[in-house]
Parts: structure tokens; C-alpha cells; sequence
């Protein structure tokens, strides 16, 4: 409070006016002296109160007043100069004239002392007081100057082709343009071209003599940044500010070559030339980029600069390097010259040891690159033939060498379905993937008036069209105040508005309308916070990106050639390819693409996380400033335009987080328009298509999204670092096995399905565990009404309440969760599907689709099945059998032929439940597993129902798992005998279960502890079960500590 009685005028910039009634649903500290939410300090500054972005309404552009100053005069003398012919007054002006100034001015005899004000300006002073970071920039400078042979013999080359008029004649014809009024022959216009040149080479000369000024400040102020008692950064905080430094160059380079900014990417590299000097990890991917760009354009002597510039800045090349600038030495005129620049690159190759086969295994975007390429190589190798390297399935573990020894391929597919049907699926599959999410039917029927229903989404589109062209209006107005504002400064890193520039207007404008919808879609009880949905938009628009790029390169039919040949080697019945994986057979077909001069591959550099949410919230101030819907105070009201959506903030523990949400009035709307259809994101669902294998921690899963290979939410930089910095050969066994569990089709069990949407629309059930509606809970004021005088205390119902509201959200998570398993299950009821995995941060694998996966509930995992089905075998119903009776639970501590002989004693009872589930004894309730023990009784049932239960085909999945696996791997480390036994890997009749063991022991001491009086343990007497303690078992060799193990017991305890 100080602080605003202190300040004379406070910013109201970065405050929000609210009211605490409507506004904050929580409780918040609102400033009691103007009524204010100050989210930043105020800084001692007089601004007015205007927005940052111009809008489609009268706003006016953020100026910020300037204290007044009062400007001193400048004082002159006037001077008498005397030379030997004639004697004038002269006038200079007053500066401490020292020593120093004197002998610039003896070394420059043309000032005279009417300039003499002005010597300061000739920079001259940095002669005399040099220091490490000038004269870097001083012999850089001279470097630059410098120019070495072969870029000068590019330059001519370039020159010449500027002076040769015919030649602009005939590359105007080869272009199509053979009229003669359109053919520039005339000398004037090669005159101008030659001004515009000179013009273009000063002002390039200009901005980089600027840029290395600058880079020398920048040094210079890193040596008074050297403090003492300071802590320096560790190798790997070096590295990661490194690395981001690169991802961050790489963007901006890309996204200015998209937007045809090439010179600005320039300028910007130049600008961190010291940076990227003192970088720790290879800068040469941006100075490949800077070169890409220009050797798009056939830009021989920008190429030639930047290649020197590598080499100034001692950069390693590698073999992308050489073959740009093979692919422009190509497209060279003279020959002679061709073949001198060329020797003059292969001693550079020799020096970087590169050979000629590491370019020709560089990826080319079109074939005349190759072309160029492989005609470059000639002139040096005459007899040069490429080779190309094989690949195999073999490891460097020694463990896995002989694994794929004498495997004898079998198509996962086999039966399922043929080459031509998957070849009719994968247009649909890359419609879906190019939308970036799929509409599924909801399988939640519409129970209300249907006329109203049809004007909600009538008024709904109605208010759409509109939403479009303010949205429009408004993109365009604020993108353009975007634009003058960064334009007037130096290209910099945080420079926004060309990521707004590289897709149409529509994508942007198509973008903020599907941000709209899912906003008013949303739960009523719930808000999205302001920087999840920042990044969620800002990624939705690189994707975007990426296609686009891919697209341009024509990098999408070549994936498309290679996955056609990759379907026939994959549903060949009897493969003759030994030891070929799908990650193999995927390189093999790649490299017989780029034989041919395609790309069989792009990677487009990512966007920082802050240039995404910066995307992200860009369009997010045009959907909180510019949607407007009319609304009317009262029925019968003239409704006037309100905001759509408002902002608010919600306590997070410690933190406040700002928060968006839809108008009452908007989200009322759009419930009663009651949509039919559920949208999920494409990188959430399973394929229609087997996925593309995985090849590297950057390709692979679906055929053209990208998803991650180690998924995590909360993954910091420095574990994504170490992904992408682990050697692919090191991977190749993980890629493996994700590549084979993603290969196995799936279908849904129908009949389970069924009986699950029958029960799930009914209101669920909480003994079958199917999720209930919300709705079915009691209301508050019937928990508060059965509450007695004496419990009717401000705490108790304060208690209640939070309880009440917990539990209502909480069957609302399950309702919802329950609502997308049904409804994609139904979607995909007739289709065979494919689930693509990846990695956790502990290295499980596990399906990339979170809602149709079997490693899920037990809900989840009963109406899923393997698509190719094999006859069960002589003793596959006997297994069948065991299966079911491991789900109920219930001889847990019984050999399996003990569980067989149950199983066939309740014989009646399995069947009765297959036939009749829900109307009969309903035994299969009382499983601990209870969806799956049905899917099993069915599957008994029609195996009996067979002529020959042996040949009876199925595809019903059996899923097993371990006795505690952390214990386990412990007792095989340890060789502990003791140990094995108690978690079945030492032989034995009996199974053997660890947590019963320590069940006992736990019982023993409680024993003792209650004979001794303690009346704890007296208390919990026939509490401690297996159930309790088997969380605390199962994670202490995760290391849980003491307090977290405290927290599971007492959980586990007060559910009793």
C-alpha cells in the first residue's frame, strides 16, 4: 500500500477492474485502497490506460508519456583561424579538449576546428583504449573484408550473370515470357538492376558493420558480467541454454525463409555470432539452415559468405554443409571455375573427414539438387560410384545379438484383412491426421425438446458468421500494430509477428472459431487456466505449420510411396526377408527413395515453448476483446453486444491463476443445442492403418503427426535433452519392441460393449462399477437437513460442503472418462484398429491413445480383443478356465489344477452368467474383476457351444502380470532365496503371495503391542488385510518414504 500512496500516478495497464462477487469464485486479496487486482508491481512511470492491440472498435494505441526534460543549449566559441593567404571567424563548440583528442587530431589533418565537435563520432577513441572485445570485432571485420578465392570466383559468377543481358533474355524465355514487349532488352534496366545492387551492397555493408558493433558490446558486457563469489554454471545448465539458444535460432531462420525475410534470419545469426562462438554443442545445423534458405533461392554468393563465416567463426562443416554448397557450385555457368571451387571444398572435406558417400546419404529435396550434387562430385571424382549403408536388425548389447537369429516373419494381419482394404483405409487415416481431430458420436441419447434444440443451433450459427469476420477484422488490425511496432527495432528473438505470417489468415481465423467452440463446450463448474490453453492453441498452429512445410517439399507423397511398399512387405504372409524388422524395412525402403532424388523425410525445426504460448496468446486477446454475443438484461430487453468470455482468477494454493471462461448465457446456449458428437485430437486415438514404425525418437507412431516418444507431462528440458542427444544405435532395441506392439490389430468384443452402453445409459451402476451421473447424487440441502442441532456449527457444514463438492467432481471425472471409452469403442465397433506406443519417463511402453487402450481399468480392457483369431488347442479351454477363476480372486493361494477343478464345479454358474448376465445369478458380479470374468465367460461359452472346442478361433486376450516386479528384480539381484520364495521365482506347488507374508508379520507385532496395552493396536485388531498394506509393499522400492507409506495405510484404513 505503501508503494501506491508513494507513486503519484499508478499504472492501470496491468491492473484488472473485477468485482469480487462475480468475478472471483474463490477467495481472493483484493487492494482495499482502489478496489483493484494488481497482478504486477507498479513501476513509477505516467502511462494512460489504453490497450496494447488495436481492436475492431474505437481503441487507441498504447503510447506511454515521456517525462519532460529540460534540454541543455550547446555552447560554441567563436575562433579565429589564420591560414597563409586568409583569416576567417569560425565557430566550435565547447568540449574538454585532452590529450587524447589532441593526437587524433595531429593524425587527422583534414578536422578542422569547425569539425572539431564532431571527432567524436569517428569511433577513433577505440585505437587508443582497445580491449579484448574490440579487437575480436576488429579482426572479424578484417576477416570479413578478406574475401578468399573461391568466394570471389562465386561472386564473379554472380557478377557475370548480372552483366550478361542476354542471359536475363533467356531465362526470361525459359520461363514462358516470349512476347517481345514483355522481354527487358533495353540497357536502363540493367542500369537500374546495377543501382539497386550498389544500393543493396552498401546498405548490407552498413547493417553488418552495425551487427559486429554490436556483437562486440555484447562481448565485452560478458566480461563485466565475470563477478567474483558468483556460482558458475554447471556443464549441463551450460548445455541446455545452448541448445535452446539453437532451437530458438532455428526457428525464427525457418519461419523468416518461409515469409521470404531471408536477410533478416541473417542478421539475426550475425547477431549472435558471439554466443554461438562460445557454444558448447555444434552450432553447424544453423548455418546449414541460413545456407538452405539461400541455396533455395540460388543465392551463390550469400552461400559463399556464410560458408566463410563457418570458417571465421571455426565451424565444423559436416556433410550437409558440402552438399549445399555442392548444389550451388553446381549451378554455376563456367566449368573450369566449377572444377577450381570444387578442389578448394574437397580439401575442406578431408580436413572435417567427410567423404563423398556421407553427402551423397544427405537427403535432397529435389532432384536436380542430386543431380548438381552427384555432378560436383565427378569433377573431383571422376570414377566415383556411391555407396550406401545396410541396414540390419542386429544390437550392440551382447544380450540381444543373436535375438532375431532364424525368425521366421509372420504377418500380425494375417486373415484380418487384405492389401487392397488397407489401401482404401489410409486416405481416411491421413483426412483424420491432416484435420488434427475426429468428430465420434456420442453415445448419450438427446432426451429434451427438439425445438429448441434446432433455434439454439440456429442462433449458434448465426452468431459463427459473425464471430468470423471480427475475428478477421481484428487479426488483421492487431497484427499490423504487431508489425509496426517490431519492424522499427533490430531482429531479435522475440520477435513475434512472422509465426503469425506463415499460414493464411483463415487457418489463424478457423484456429480462434475451434478454440471458441471447446470453450463453450466445457463443463460449467470448470475454467481453463490462460496458459494451458496459450500452449494448447500454439501448438495446434505449428502442426499446422509442419503440414504445410512437408506439403510444399513434397515430403508427404514420398511417405506415402514408402508406406505402400511398407503394407506389402508387412501383410506378406511368408516373409523371405531374414532378420528384417519394421524399423529396418522402413530405412531400406527410405533409402531406395533417396536413390532416386526424393526426401523421404523432413524435420521442421521446432517453436520454443515461448513462441508458442505467445502465438497462443495473441489470438486468445482477440477471443477475450473482439467475440461479442448479444444479450439481453431482461425478456423483451433490446439486447446489446457483451463480451463472450471474461477472465477470472482462482486461488492455487500459494499461486493465483488467471483463468478463462464462456459467458453463462454462451454456455447455456450451447447446452441446449446438445451436440451429437465428441471431438478428440488425432495423436489421442488409435490408427486405422498399422503405424509407422519407429526409426528415431523424432519419427514414428502415426504417419504424419508427430507424438512423443517419451511422454511425460511434467519432463523437464534437461530429460528431452538426453532423449535426443541418446545414439540412435542405443535405442534400437526400445524402437523394437514398440514397433512390435503397435504392429497387432485389435477389434471390439461388441456383445460386452453392448451390455456396457445398456447399463452406462441407465445411470450406472456402483456395484458393477460403472461411473454414475452427478446427477444422481444427493443434493446438499438433504446431507445438511439430517444434520442434528448440535452438528449444525459453521465447520461441520463448511466440511460438508467441500466434501459434497469433491465427490460431485469426482463422478463427474468418471462419468466423463467412462462417456469417451464407450463412445470411441462404438466408434471403432466394426473396424479393425491399431494402437501406437511409446515410452513413459520409467521406460514402460504403453499405447499412445489414453482412452482406447488394454492397459487400462478393468472396464477398459473387457471389450477389447485381438483381430486375428487362432484355434484355442488341445488345451486352450482349460486355460480359459484357469483365466476366469485368476480373475474372480478367489483361489488366489490354490495350485492351478485346484483352480481348474473349481472351475469346472461352478460350470453352470459361467455359462448362466454368459447367457443371462444381468437376470440371471449374476455370479460374475462378485469377481474382483468383474467385466473381464464376463467377457471370459463368454468367450467359455461359445467355445463350447463349438463342434470342436480345439479349433474354436478366438482372439480373447489373457492378461498376466507379475508378483510385485520391483521385489522381484531385488531378489534376483541379491540372489536372495528367501525372497524368490515369497514372490514365485523359486519353484513351488503353491503360489506363493508376499503380501499375505508381510500381512502376518505386521499381525504378529499388533499382537504383541495390544497384549502390552496399547490401545492402538487393540483398535485396529482384524483391520490389517492384505489391502492395506499392499500400495506400501508394492512402491517401497520405488522409495516411498515414511511419510507418503504413513499417508497409504491411513487411506487404506479410513475406507474401512
Amino acid at each position: 500500500m505503501f508503494r501506491f500512496l508513494k507513486t503519484r500516478v499508478a499504472p492501470l495497464q496491468n491492473a484488472c477492474v473485477m468485482s469480487t462477487r462475480s468475478t472471483i469464485q474463490c477467495s481472493m486479496r483484493v487492494c482495499s485502497f482502489c478496489n483493484y487486482c494488481h497482478l504486477r508491481s507498479p513501476k513509477p512511470v505516467r502511462n494512460t490506460m489504453f490497450r496494447h492491440y488495436a481492436t475492431i472498435n474505437t481503441a487507441e494505441l498504447y503510447t506511454p508519456l515521456r517525462k519532460k526534460t529540460k534540454q541543455r543549449s550547446k555552447k560554441y566559441a567563436e575562433l579565429l583561424e589564420v591560414t597563409n593567404q586568409t583569416t576567417s571567424n569560425k565557430k566550435a563548440a565547447v568540449q574538454k579538449l585532452n590529450s587524447a583528442r589532441i593526437s587524433m587530431l595531429v593524425g587527422q589533418p583534414d578536422i578542422t576546428l569547425d569539425k572539431l565537435h564532431k571527432i567524436g563520432s569517428l569511433n577513433l577513441d577505440k585505437k587508443l583504449h582497445t580491449t579484448q572485445a574490440t579487437d575480436t570485432s576488429a579482426n572479424l571485420k578484417n576477416e570479413s573484408n578478406e574475401k578468399n578465392d573461391m568466394h570471389c570466383m562465386i561472386l564473379e559468377e554472380s557478377k557475370n550473370d548480372l552483366d550478361d543481358k542476354s542471359v536475363v533474355v533467356e531465362e526470361l524465355q525459359e520461363s514462358g515470357i516470349n512476347d517481345s514487349t514483355s522481354l527487358i532488352k533495353d540497357s536502363a534496366f540493367m542500369d537500374v538492376l546495377h543501382q539497386i545492387k550498389r544500393d543493396d551492397k552498401d546498405e548490407n555493408q552498413d547493417d553488418y558493420d552495425k551487427l559486429l558493433q554490436r556483437a562486440s558490446k555484447s562481448e565485452k558486457a560478458s566480461e563485466y558480467s565475470k563477478i567474483p563469489f558468483t556460482k558458475e554454471k554447471g556443464p549441463l545448465e551450460v548445455n541446455l541454454t545452448d541448445h535452446n539458444l539453437i532451437t530458438q535460432l532455428l526457428a525464427h531462420i525457418d519461419v523468416n525463409a518461409q515469409n521470404e525475410m531471408l536477410n533478416r534470419g541473417f542478421k539475426l545469426t550475425i547477431s549472435k555470432g558471439s554466443q554461438l562462438g562460445e557454444s558448447r554443442i555444434p552450432t553447424t545445423a544453423v548455418y546449414n539452415l541460413l545456407m538452405k534458405t539461400y541455396a533455395s533461392k540460388s543465392h551463390l554468393a550469400k552461400v559463399s559468405e556464410i560458408y566463410d563465416l563457418m570458417n571465421q567463426n571455426r565451424v565444423r562443416q559436416d556433410a550437409e554443409t558440402f552438399a549445399l554448397m555442392f548444389q550451388v557450385i553446381g549451378s554455376m555457368k563456367s566449368q573450369a571455375k566449377q572444377a577450381e571451387v570444387v578442389a578448394q571444398i574437397v580439401k575442406d572435406m578431408n580436413r572435417c573427414d567427410v567423404s563423398f558417400d556421407d553427402i551423397v546419404n544427405v537427403s535432397q529435396t529435389k532432384a536436380e539438387h542430386r543431380d548438381a550434387v552427384f555432378r560436383c562430385i565427378h569433377l573431383a571424382s571422376p570414377e566415383y560410384e556411391a555407396t550406401y549403408p545396410k541396414f540390419d536388425s542386429m544390437y550392440n548389447s551382447k544380450l540381444l545379438q543373436n535375438l532375431n537369429v532364424g525368425c521366421n516373419y509372420r504377418s500380425p494381419a494375417e486373415g484380418v484383412m487384405t492389401l487392397d482394404e488397407l489401401r482404401q483405409i489410409v486416405q481416411t487415416q491421413i483426412d483424420t491426421e491432416m484435420q488434427q481431430e475426429l468428430e465420434v458420436k456420442n453415445i448419450v441419447g438427446f432426451n429434451g425438446d427438439p425445438n429448441l434444440r434446432q433455434q439454439a443451433i440456429e442462433r449458434i450459427a448465426e452468431w459463427e458468421k459473425s464471430w468470423k469476420l471480427s475475428v478477421a477484422k481484428a487479426f488483421d488490425k492487431n497484427l499490423s500494430h504487431l508489425k509496426q511496432k517490431e519492424l522499427r527495432v533490430h531482429p531479435d528473438l522475440s520477435t513475434l509477428h512472422p509465426f503469425l505470417q506463415v499460414l493464411p489468415q483463415e487457418v489463424y481465423v478457423e484456429a480462434v472459431i475451434r478454440e471458441i467452440k471447446r470453450l463453450a463446450r466445457s463443463s460449467e463448474a470448470y475454467s481453463f487456466s490462460l496458459s494451458s490453453v496459450y500452449l494448447t492453441l500454439g501448438k495446434y498452429i505449428y502442426r499446422n505449420y509442419e503440414f504445410l512445410k512437408k506439403k510444399e517439399a513434397r515430403v508427404m507423397d514420398n511417405i506415402i510411396q514408402i508406406y505402400d511398399k511398407y503394407l506389402e512387405w508387412y501383410m506378406r504372409q511368408n516373409s523371405t526377408d531374414a532378420g528384417v524388422n519394421g524399423r529396418v524395412k522402413w530405412k531400406q525402403l527410405a533409402q531406395e527413395v533417396m536413390k532416386a532424388g526424393l526426401c523421404p523425410e523432413m524435420t521442421v525445426p521446432e517453436w520454443p515453448r515461448y513462441i508458442l504460448v505467445n502465438v497462443g496468446k495473441f489470438l486468445y486477446n482477440i477471443i477475450v476483446n473482439d467475440v461479442k454475443i448479444p444479450y439481453g438484461t431482461k425478456p423483451g430487453a433490446p439486447e446489446r453486444l457483451i463480451p463472450a468470455f471474461y477472465l477470472l482468477f482462482r486461488n492455487q494454493h500459494v499461486h493465483l491463476t488467471e483463468e478463462i471462461k464462456p459467458h453463462p448465457h454462451l454456455h447455456r446456449l450451447f447446452s441446449e443445442s446438445h451436440p451429437e458428437t465428441l471431438t478428440f485430437d488425432t495423436v489421442l486415438l488409435p490408427t486405422c492403418i498399422p503405424p509407422r514404425p519407429w526409426i528415431n525418437v523424432n519419427t514414428g507412431g502415426f504417419l504424419f503427426s508427430k507424438t512423443d516418444f517419451v511422454r511425460d507431462p511434467y519432463m523437464g528440458a534437461s530429460t528431452m535433452y538426453f532423449v535426443r542427444n541418446t545414439l540412435t544405435e542405443q535405442l534400437h532395441p526400445a524402437l523394437d519392441c514398440l514397433n512390435q506392439l503397435g504392429s497387432i490389430p485389435w477389434r471390439i468384443n461388441q456383445p460386452v460393449l453392448d451390455i456396457l452402453i445398456r447399463i452406462f445409459r441407465e445411470g450406472g451402476s456402483e456395484e458393477l462399477n460403472v461411473p454414475q451421473s452427478p446427477s444422481s447424487l444427493p443434493p446438499l440441502s438433504e446431507m445438511l437437513a439430517s444434520l442434528t442441532e448440535k452438528e449444525k456449527n459453521k465447520n461441520r457444514i463448511s466440511t460438508l460442503t467441500i466434501q459434497h463438492r469433491r465427490k460431485k467432481n469426482e463422478m463427474y471425472s468418471l462419468w466423463c472418462d467412462c462417456l469417451y471409452k464407450l463412445s470411441l469403442a462404438n466408434h471403432f465397433r466394426n473396424q479393425v484398429f491399431w494402437l501406437p506406443h511409446n515410452l513413459d519417463f520409467r521406460g514402460r511402453a504403453y499405447p499412445v491413445a489414453p482412452h482406447l487402450t488394454h492397459l487400462t481399468s478393468d472396464l477398459g480392457r473387457s471389450f477389447l480383443i485381438f483381430a486375428q483369431k487362432k484355434p484355442l488347442g488341445p488345451k486352450g479351454l482349460d486355460w480359459l478356465k484357469i483365466h476366469t477363476i485368476n480373475l474372480t480372486g478367489m483361489k488366489k493361494r490354490e495350485p492351478i489344477n485346484k483352480r481348474l477343478e473349481f472351475a469346472n464345479e461352478i460350470l453352470d454358474l459361467i455359462i448362466d452368467s454368459a447367457r443371462n448376465p444381468l437376470g440371471g445369478e449374476r455370479w460374475w458380479t462378485k469377481s474382483d474383476e468383474p467385466w473381464q470374468t464376463l467377457a471370459a465367460c463368454k468367450e467359455i461359452d461359445n467355445a463350447l457351444q463349438s463342434p470342436n472346442p480345439a479349433e474354436y478361433l478366438t482372439g480373447f486376450p489373457i492378461h498376466q502380470d507379475g508378483s510385485c516386479n520391483g521385489l522381484q528384480h531385488y531378489a534376483a539381484l541379491g540372489r536372495d532365496q528367501i525372497g524368490a520364495e515369497s514372490v514365485n521365482l523359486h519353484p513351488s506347488d503353491i503360489p506363493q503371495d508376499v503380501y499375505s507374508v508381510v500381512v502376518g508379520m505386521v499381525d504378529e507385532f499388533r499382537k504383541q503391542d495390544a497384549e502390552n496395552g496399547v490401545q492402538i493396536a487393540q483398535i485396529l485388531e482384524g483391520h490389517i488385510t492384505r489391502k492395506v498394506i499392499k500400495q506400501t509393499v508394492m512402491t517401497t522400492v520405488y522409495g516411498v518414504t515414511k511419510f507418503g507409506a504413513r499417508l497409504q495405510i491411513t487411506r487404506q484404513l479410513s475406507g474401512r
